[in-house]
């Protein structure tokens, strides 16, 4: 699996903005994000394979993961 992160999100983090890695099996998104020592993504916005999910959507090892901060405009 491929996850792309924000740098917005890796502030004081020792995590790349790509991170290549293998799950034993499939996890939501709030799981991964723990796992690999993410916090605060109650401001990000997900994206799995250029669609945007929640971050209870389950993932796999062929899944492109993209976390974004939240945006908006008016």
């Amino acid at each position: 699996m491929v996850i792309e992160i924000s740098k917005v999100f890796l502030h004081n983090k020792n995590i790349e903005e790509k991170v290549e890695m293998y799950i034993d099996e499939p996890c939501s998104i709030d799981r991964l994000t723990e796992i690999i020592g993410l916090d605060h993504m109650g401001y990000a916005v997900f994206f799995v394979n250029g669609k945007e999910v929640k971050k209870n959507h389950i993932v796999g090892n062929e899944d492109k993961l993209k976390i974004l901060p939240m945006f908006g405009g008016g």
